[in-house]
């Protein structure tokens, strides 16, 4: 017997035949939203399959995707293509692996390759992930609460961070009596911890620089005001104060926050898991567990997704048109360069049509 010969036979398939075959097996399964983000995740595979002349899926192994394709994707080195964070490689080394695992089933590679993909292992810290949150997945989260879980503490708290773009601890420093239903603001106020002062100790980033009036819009306003009336706790924190947002104890903690963060940025509450997990079995559903879902996302997050939405116009659907950035900046309480350099997430096309507004 040759030693050479496999103990299976190979179908010759080419990458875009066997990646579309892939999708239209998971359209009955998949949502559209969720198609179109496998689509976009193996379009880079497919491009480093034609750069390195790869036209038969029978020629990948594991050696090639492990030492040449991962790093290639991760170090972003394909034409047209960013450096991916390592959250972003974990999704894009999953969605091949579902692909690899499809292409094994049709004979195109060696059975239990996709198990050979390594897939990045994320610590802890990893986990709190930067990325911005999409202002189309922001808005279908805000459908879905405006829907079903009207005026409660996880739609004032998504409604805040979203609308406001401020920051975990803004939201958690605000008190009821920070809230104008009449004119329509909340007022953020830097309140540090001292012993001289009654009712304080929530400060703010920026100390005294950050406290602001944010204006909010008629339904915002709507949405606070009815959290207030009908499902905020009706309780003070250990310095009397009666914050916003709260528990049955007291002002939320910051976990409390961050979890509510993760858990309302979870796709399968609203559509299909693009992660093709069972909801009723899958660990990132418990307590605690939220923030290991690869598509969750952390307050910051949805900071940084906010601020790039008012940057187009596209925060909410009663903004009138794109903000400038030093709008953006003081209402979201972040200077200019540090806003253009860490927050500005838009692409090169969108930043050229607002500069485009001024010159026609």
């Amino acid at each position: 017997m040759n030693e050479d010969r496999r103990p299976y036979e190979l179908k010759p398939i080419s990458p875009e035949e066997a990646v579309e075959n892939f999708l239209r097996e998971r359209e009955d399964e998949d949502k559209y939203k969720t198609l179109r983000s496998k689509r976009h995740r193996l379009n880079s595979f497919l491009q480093w399959c034609r750069e390195n002349d790869i036209d038969d899926m029978n020629d990948i192994d594991s050696r090639k995707l492990n030492l040449e394709y991962r790093p290639w994707r991760k170090d972003g080195e394909g034409s047209g293509l960013q450096e991916l964070a390592s959250v972003t490689l974990k999704h894009h080394m999953y969605t091949l692996k579902k692909f690899l695992e499809f292409c094994a089933d049709i004979d195109a590679v060696e059975p239990g390759l996709g198990e050979k993909l390594r897939i990045p292992e994320l610590n802890p810290d990893d986990e709190v992930r930067d990325e911005a949150l999409h202002t189309s997945e922001a808005r279908d989260i805000y459908d879905w609460l405006n829907k079903y879980s009207y005026a409660s503490r996880d739609h004032a708290i998504f409604t805040i961070l979203w609308v406001t773009g401020c920051r975990l601890g803004g939201l958690r420093a605000l008190d009821v009596d920070d809230f104008n239903a009449e004119d329509r603001w909340l007022h953020f106020v830097h309140r540090p911890d001292d012993e001289r002062r009654h009712g304080t100790h929530t400060p703010l980033k920026n100390d005294d620089r950050s406290t602001r009036y944010v204006s909010i819009y008629p339904e915002v306003r709507d949405i606070i005001r009815d959290y207030i009336e009908h499902n905020r706790h009706d309780v003070t924190d250990e310095r009397g104060r009666k914050p916003l947002i709260t528990s049955k104890h007291g002002r939320l903690a910051d976990t409390g926050v961050r979890q509510t963060c993760y858990r309302l940025t979870q796709p399968c509450r609203i559509e299909e898991c693009p992660h093709d997990e069972d909801p009723s079995s899958c660990e990132w559903t418990s307590y605690n567990q939220y923030s290991g879902c690869p598509s969750s996302r952390s307050p910051h997050a949805i900071r940084k997704g906010s601020i790039s939405a008012q940057l187009n116009g596209n925060v909410h659907r009663n903004q009138p048109e794109k903000a400038p950035v030093e709008v953006v900046s003081s209402r979201s309480d972040v200077g200019t360069e540090t806003l253009k350099k860490h927050y500005d997430v838009r692409d090169e096309v969108s930043k050229m049509e607002v500069r485009r507004e001024f010159y026609e």
